[in-house]
Formats: C-alpha cells, sequence, structure tokens
C-alpha cells in the first residue's frame, strides 16, 4: 500500500472512530439527559457527555485534515499512475474518485461546523448545547463512515497498471470546454462569485460590530450560496489563467509547484470562511437565548474569520487574473 493511502485510511479511521464514540455518548445523552435535573445519574451523564465532545472534536479535526490528505494523496500518486499528468488523472482513474472527494469536502465542513460549535459549547455557562452537538455527533458519524467508505473504494479501487487519462481529456477536451471558456460565461461565474462571496463578507463585517441572530443565518444562507460559486470560479476562472489557456479548466493542477501551490491557500481559505459562516448560522439557532453576551462574542469573532477567510480565498483567485491582464495588456483570454 502506498504511504499515502494508508495515511488518508488512517486519518479516515481515526475519524470514524472518535465520532462513532460520541455518536454513542450522544445516544445516551438524547435519551436520559434532562436539563433541569440535578440527580447522581444525570451528573454523571454530564461527565460521559465530558467526554464525547472531547472525541467529537478530535474526530471533527480528523475529517477537517481528511481533504488535504486526499488532495495531497492524489497529487502525489499521479506520476505513478502512467498517464495522469496531476490530481484528476488519479480521482478518475476509479468510478469512485469523484464521489469520495465530494464527501470529503461536506465532510471537511461539518467537521469545521462542529469545532466551532464545540467552541462556543465552552463559553456558554449552561447546559443548553448538550442535545444539539448530540445530535451532530450523530450525523458526524454517518458522514465519517460514508466518507472512510469512498475513499477505501476509490483507493482500494486504483490500479497502477492500466494508462490513466490526464486532465486535457477530462478537462480540457471535454464537450463543453469552448463553451465554457468564452469570455462571456466566464465572465458571468467571475461576477456571481464576486458578488456571493462580497455579500458573505459584508455581512460577516458588519457581524464583528455588530451581531445578530438574524444577520448569522443570512450569513450561512449566503455562504451555502457562495460555496458552489466559488468552486465554479475556480475551475472555470482562475485555473485558466494561471495557464494563460482558457480550456485549461483543471483544479487539481492548481495542487501542483508550477501553479504555485494555490490550491490549497484558495481552498483553504474558501472552506474556512463558509465553514464559520455555516456554523454562525446553527449558532444563531441553537444558541441559549438568555446568555447574549457569550454568543455575541461568539458571532464577533465568527464574522471577523469568515470575512478574513473569504477575502483572502477571493483574493487569492483575483491574483491570477490580475497578473494575466497586466502581462497581456489588457486582453482577454479568448477560447
Amino acid at each position: 500500500m502506498e504511504p499515502y493511502v494508508a495515511g488518508r485510511l488512517a486519518v479516515g479511521a481515526v475519524a470514524l472512530a472518535c465520532l462513532a464514540h460520541a455518536a454513542s455518548v450522544g445516544v445516551k445523552t438524547l435519551r436520559y439527559f434532562r436539563l433541569r435535573s440535578s440527580a447522581e445519574g444525570q451528573l454523571a451523564l454530564e461527565r460521559y457527555a465530558e467526554l464525547g465532545a472531547t472525541t467529537a472534536k478530535v474526530g471533527a479535526v480528523a475529517l477537517a485534515v481528511a481533504l488535504p490528505s486526499s488532495a495531497l494523496t492524489a497529487d502525489r500518486l499521479a506520476p505513478s499512475l502512467r498517464g495522469a499528468m496531476c490530481g484528476w488523472g488519479v480521482v478518475h482513474a476509479d468510478r469512485w474518485g469523484s464521489a469520495s472527494m465530494t464527501s470529503t469536502v461536506l465532510a471537511a465542513l461539518l467537521g469545521l461546523v462542529v469545532l466551532q460549535l464545540h467552541a462556543l459549547d465552552r463559553r456558554t455557562r449552561g447546559l443548553a448545547l448538550v442535545r444539539p452537538l448530540a445530535s451532530l455527533a450523530l450525523l458526524g458519524a454517518l458522514v465519517a463512515a460514508v466518507d472512510l467508505a469512498l475513499a477505501w473504494r476509490w483507493l482500494a479501487g486504483l490500479d497502477f497498471s492500466v494508462v490513466a487519462s490526464c486532465c486535457s481529456s477530462g478537462v480540457d477536451e471535454a464537450g463543453g470546454a469552448a463553451r465554457f471558456a468564452e469570455p462571456g460565461p466566464r465572465a458571468l461565474v467571475a461576477a456571481l462569485a464576486l458578488a456571493l462571496g462580497g455579500a458573505t463578507i459584508a455581512l460577516g463585517g458588519l457581524l464583528s460590530r455588530r451581531p445578530s441572530r438574524g444577520l448569522a443565518r443570512g450569513a450561512g444562507v449566503l455562504a451555502l450560496l457562495a460555496l458552489p460559486a466559488l468552486l465554479t470560479a475556480i475551475a472555470l476562472v482562475v485555473a485558466p489563467h494561471v495557464y494563460e489557456v482558457p480550456h485549461h479548466r483543471c483544479p487539481y493542477c492548481l495542487l501542483r509547484a508550477d501553479a504555485w501551490f494555490l490550491g490549497y491557500g484558495l481552498f483553504g481559505a474558501a472552506l474556512v470562511g463558509v465553514g464559520s459562516a455555516l456554523a454562525l448560522g446553527l449558532a444563531s439557532l441553537i444558541a441559549p437565548a438568555d446568555e447574549p453576551d457569550v454568543v455575541g462574542a461568539f458571532a464577533r469573532a465568527g464574522g471577523a474569520r469568515t470575512a478574513a477567510a473569504l477575502g483572502v480565498a477571493l483574493s487569492l483567485g483575483a491574483l491570477p487574473v490580475v497578473r494575466y491582464l497586466a502581462l497581456s495588456g489588457g486582453a482577454s483570454l479568448g477560447p
């Protein structure tokens, strides 16, 4: 087994083991926990819930780490798979690769949300978040199990004796490549990503100054809309301008040295910003109403983090476009 494959599966196994334990604690919490009870058994359950929260946080970190681990695995295995010039060939060498990467992105988002909600729970003086976090642990265990299963099907199914396809056959020469590479659609995608990303940044900045549950929910909804727009813009706008080829729409190539490893910072900042906004939205629904100071402090920190992370993502995405325009004298990247 390749070391990167073993590492990726080990990360998934740690996430599943920790979140499975947290889920087992969560089941008992949902069945027996009573917020206003002070019985001896209830106090023991509270201590047990604290242990479950610790394992849930470790599992959430593992879920977040699984995404760069999958990306690094795909990139580093490319030279071992004939015909695979980048991570695209490794991911699409098996029919489970795309499903695995998608599930890992969603799992990483969930991990970021879980970590921030547990940070809110540490700040609260009461136990109002015990039951919501127990429910979230059950969801986390399910997501971790699905993600590990898909990662196993993908990585264990790789055949290093065959010739894989590179991104030029899967993206560059795809049926609709010319249509998407035209300036009009590309400008529309860029404008949508800038509008949704900018609106989320604005709400995050406003939350950092004037926290409110309504603004937090708005930031969460905008982040959900902004995520697909940002990922699409990375493929259709950023990647072609990095390589100065209108049909080169491969996001995996952005993880390579000749692309300045731009993909790691770009994808990472976007996911951190979206995850922070989603945590704000969920917190506005489950946070205790009798602790406005704690909730306000969480919203201010989360809003600032959302604005900063998405600001970095948009800046990194704009950098190759500005560079190309400067070098070309303002000429558009035509088909």
